[in-house]
């Protein structure tokens, strides 16, 4: 029973007042971060909608990611953001904005090895996927000549025949 008359010990009641002050305690912090990320994009067109924390999530696994991006890529331009698990995200499909970006502005990029590629890593090592800087400068260059235009342009059709003989054997 009760330890004091009037003071109720039910565990919903606690767990409420303790949800209650956590998010007093934490809102305006939540907020000051959120506007900070925010404004460090302006001026790209940002996907609308979304939940606080959440961001667009629910949008991604609506449907194949790849689709919505497409979707979003095309309702945006090659050059968007979207807001998913407290991060902001930007998405270039645009090819100028790719070339400028991997010929003359890669410094200013990072990959995101601690959140978009963590659960891959251990497939994808640390190849020039993953790497950055020197070593991903060296890999690019010990792999650019012998995947010349020329020679990629022969892979679809590889591929076809690959998934022809594949489908047959299933």
């Amino acid at each position: 029973h009760d330890v004091r008359p009037g003071l109720s010990m039910d565990p919903v009641v606690l767990a409420t007042v303790f949800l209650v002050i956590v998010v007093l305690l934490v809102s305006p912090q939540v907020a000051r971060q959120w506007n900070r990320m925010r404004f460090r994009h302006d001026g790209i067109p940002q996907v609308s909608g979304g939940l606080p924390i959440l961001g667009s999530a629910l949008d991604m696994i609506a449907g194949a990611p790849y689709t919505v991006m497409t979707k979003w890529s095309q309702e945006l331009g090659g050059i968007y953001k979207f807001y998913i698990f407290g991060q902001w995200c930007v998405s270039v499909s645009d090819r100028t904005g790719l070339k400028e970006i991997m010929q003359t502005k890669i410094k200013g990029f990072s990959k995101d090895t601690g959140w978009t590629y963590k659960p891959f890593l251990c497939l994808l090592g640390t190849g020039i996927v993953t790497s950055e800087g020197k070593l991903w400068f060296k890999q690019r260059s010990l792999i650019s000549k012998p995947f010349k235009v020329d020679i990629l342009k022969v892979i679809p059709r590889i591929a076809t025949k690959a998934t022809k003989r594949l489908t047959k054997l299933l």
